[in-house]
């Protein structure tokens, strides 16, 4: 006899039916999926002699003091349904670009997501992917390579789209996204554990630490926005440990994190959006998913209770909210 687990969630999704064994190599899968083999540790590379972070245009004198308040934006407290540029508007500028920004915010979005890495000399860079190959087409990895490299290359050289350049796109410094966002809230993404002090220490330089959460997918780069007091998103960790506490029916009292900024599914598992929005709700915690890009998604995900679309199409599904809204 093989047995057969069947999740316990109703919330309108297909429901996963296999083995038990199958579903844990599954969630192992999506634990591990894009994470390092090996976290080097680049400490040397990252402060300056006096403990001060490098990797920004400019630095506050003396060594840095981490302690920050809680986030207080539409993203903790939101008011409506929220509509998120995923990178930008990437589906109609090159990602993570300063043009990308831009055009989501001359869009109407009501915050924006962005991915953060840090160069072989210690600067804090707004990118996705370890390579630039995807983006720019020369392959540099971004932790082997120096600013100076890394800035003579167009961020635009693959985009598809419909986008005529007047200068060349460069891969942005987190200093200038910040700056250029202002007042707007942001989701940044630490892809690896050694960006998440550079990105706590340029929201203290920019005033940002209040509308700002600090995710990522590995645990300890959450865990360094926890300890400094800023909110964070949901790591993968924290999510398959929601997935676990699913599938035995065992609500959680508390959560250590500030939003659920997650998919609806990963390495084939798909995740109990409902209840995690019925959770979330009644520990006043939103959920933010990512990444949807058609009207039709968008309203399937609020009405069941999601807070935040992310999109690389935001303002397809700026029109929808507007639909939804009357307005």
């Amino acid at each position: 006899m093989v047995l057969k687990l069947k999740t316990p969630w109703r919330d309108g999704t297909t429901h996963l039916v296999m083995s038990p064994l199958e579903f844990m190599q599954r969630l192992a899968a999506w634990a591990t999926e894009g994470a390092p083999v090996r976290q080097s540790s680049r400490r040397s590379k990252l402060t300056m002699p006096d403990g001060r972070l490098r990797g920004l245009s400019h630095h506050a004198g003396g060594p840095v003091t981490l302690s920050f308040p809680v986030t207080m934006s539409i993203l903790i407290h939101p008011g409506q349904p929220l509509v998120i540029g995923h990178r930008g508007a990437a589906a109609v500028r090159p990602e993570n670009t300063l043009p990308s920004f831009e055009h989501a915010i001359d869009l109407g979005v009501d915050a924006l997501e962005f991915d953060v890495r840090i160069t072989a000399d210690g600067v804090a860079v707004v990118h996705h992917d370890a390579s630039t190959a995807r983006t720019c087409g020369d392959d540099l990895l971004i932790e082997r390579s120096t600013i100076e490299q890394l800035r003579r290359l167009d961020a635009a050289t693959t985009f598809t789209g419909v986008y005529a350049p007047v200068t060349q796109t460069v891969i942005p410094l987190l200093d200038e996204v910040l700056a250029l966002t202002r007042d707007m809230p942001v989701i940044i993404e630490c892809k690896t554990v050694d960006a998440a002090p550079a990105v706590l220490w340029a929201l203290r330089l920019h005033g940002a630490t209040r509308r700002a959460i600090v995710g990522s997918f590995l645990h300890d780069a959450t865990r360094h926005a926890r300890h400094a007091g800023v909110s964070s998103g949901a790591s993968r960790r924290d999510v398959i440990a929601l997935v676990l506490r699913g599938l035995l029916r065992w609500a959680p009292r508390q959560l250590p994190y500030a939003a659920m900024c997650i998919p609806e599914a990963s390495s084939g598992v798909r995740l109990p959006i409902g209840r995690f929005v019925r959770w979330g709700h009644a520990l006043g915690i939103p959920v933010h998913i990512w990444t949807v890009n058609t009207a039709a998604d968008a309203n399937r995900l609020w009405d069941l209770g999601v807070t935040g679309i992310i999109s690389d199409d935001p303002g397809t599904v700026l029109a929808a909210r507007a639909g939804r809204c009357g307005g």
